[in-house]
């Protein structure tokens, strides 16, 4: 996966965050036996509103509320059918079953995200520094500004990187500077002590 994720961001950096336009979370926590008997009830409170308008006519309020109600249960209704359609074309896609659960299902999505996120972030740390989110990148207007933002990047990355090696430069030298006045100061003693 780090490798398939090295290559997305060389050559298609605007698809490392396709996570972020998917809501996975919430389609893991959809249960369909939970929302068809939802749809059914509100069907059922519709019918008993549309038969209790009916036995009062005269009634003006019940009358609004009740085509109010049909309006939006009529709406419900198709966006209803068309969560479904869209999920069974989606389980087809996948060759799964459109019988299974939401939960079970997108879970699979979940976890893919999650190794993904975490290849991401541990090629970056690999890199030694962190990148610029592909996002802004692509926010730039021009070829020349995205091309000036990666060499700036890039010269941020290697001065950084630069600076590391030479404090770790400073500190390889002072250690050995100790361990060596250390040693002479061993010598001195021992000197000392034989004479």
């Amino acid at each position: 996966l780090n490798y398939i994720c090295n290559v997305v961001e060389k050559i298609f950096p605007h698809l490392l965050s396709f996570h972020e336009e998917l809501k996975i979370d919430e389609a893991c926590e959809v249960s369909m036996e939970t929302v068809d008997a939802d749809v059914e009830a509100i069907k059922q409170g519709l019918k008993s509103l549309l038969e209790e308008q009916e036995l009062e006519p005269q009634n003006f309020i019940l009358y609004s509320f009740s085509k109010l109600a049909k309006q939006k249960v009529d709406h419900l209704m198709h966006n209803y059918e068309e969560m479904k359609n869209a999920y069974t074309e989606v389980c087809l896609m996948f060759s799964e079953s459109s019988s299974s659960e939401p939960a079970e299902f997108f879970t699979f999505f979940k976890t893919f995200i999650k190794a993904w996120k975490s290849a991401v972030v541990e090629n970056q740390n690999r890199k030694g520094h962190k990148m610029v989110p592909a996002e802004v990148l692509l926010k730039k207007q021009t070829q020349k500004e995205m091309l000036k933002d990666l060499a700036i990047e890039a010269a941020s990355v290697a001065t950084s990187r630069s600076e590391q090696i030479q404090k770790e430069t400073l500190k390889l030298q002072e250690k050995m500077k100790e361990e060596k006045e250390e040693e002479e100061e061993k010598e001195e003693e021992e000197e000392t002590v034989e004479t």
